[in-house]
C-alpha cells in the first residue's frame, strides 16, 4: 500500500475521534476484516497535518480557462500554459478536474487532447485528457486519464503546467472552451 493512501484512505473513508492532540483513525484492511482487531486501528500523531485544501489559482483568484481562439495563434501541435501560481512548497495534489464546456473542435484533428503536471513530468496529474469528445455533467468525458502521479507530492515550490496536444497544428481549432481546476493541501499549514 503506498503512502499516498496510508494517509488519505483513513482521512476520506472513516470517521475520526479525538483524543487531545491525538486522532484515532480506524480503517479496514480489505473487505475480509470484520473484527475490531489491533491491526485495523491506526493511532497516529496528525498534529501539524494540514485540514485546508486549496485550489490552483492565477493571482486574480481564478482557475485556468482557454477557448479555443487562444489556441488560434499556434501554429505548432502542443502548446503550453502556467496553471496559477507555482505550489507552495510541501504540497500534495488532492484531485484534479476538467470543467469542458464546449467541446474542442479542429479541421482534419483526429484527436485534441491536455495534459496536467509540471515541467519535471508534464503528465504526471492527468495525462491524455479527451476535450474533443462532448462532455457529460460539464466534464470531459474520459473513462480514465490519471497521470503516473495523480496524488503527487512536490517537496519544493512548483509551477503546474496544462499542456494542449493535438494531431494538426492547434491555430486550426474552430471551437472549444476548458477550465482547469487543481486542489492541493500544503503539509504544516
Amino acid at each position: 500500500m503506498s503512502w499516498i493512501s496510508d494517509l488519505l484512505g483513513p482521512l476520506i473513508q472513516k470517521a475520526t475521534s479525538d483524543i487531545g492532540r491525538r486522532r484515532v483513525w480506524n480503517f479496514q484492511n480489505g473487505p475480509d476484516v470484520t473484527d475490531n482487531k489491533a491491526s485495523d486501528r491506526l493511532d497516529i500523531d496528525f498534529s501539524g497535518v494540514p485540514v485546508a485544501t486549496h485550489r490552483v489559482e492565477d493571482n486574480n483568484g481564478n482557475p485556468l480557462s482557454v477557448a479555443y481562439t487562444a489556441l488560434a495563434a499556434t501554429a505548432a501541435t502542443s502548446k503550453q500554459y502556467n496553471l496559477g501560481a507555482p505550489l507552495p512548497a510541501n504540497s500534495f495534489i488532492l484531485g484534479a478536474s476538467i470543467q469542458l464546456d464546449a467541446a474542442f473542435a479542429a479541421s482534419g484533428a483526429s484527436f485534441i487532447e491536455l495534459d496536467v503536471g509540471s515541467s519535471g513530468d508534464a503528465d504526471a496529474i492527468l495525462s491524455s485528457v479527451d476535450i474533443m469528445s462532448a462532455p457529460v455533467d460539464g466534464q470531459a468525458n474520459s473513462s480514465s486519464f490519471f497521470g503516473v502521479a495523480p496524488f503527487k507530492l512536490f517537496a519544493s515550490s512548483t509551477q503546474l503546467l496544462v499542456t494542449f496536444r493535438s494531431d494538426v497544428n492547434l491555430d486550426t481549432t474552430t471551437a472549444g472552451d476548458v477550465t482547469v481546476h487543481v486542489f492541493y493541501s500544503t503539509l504544516g499549514s
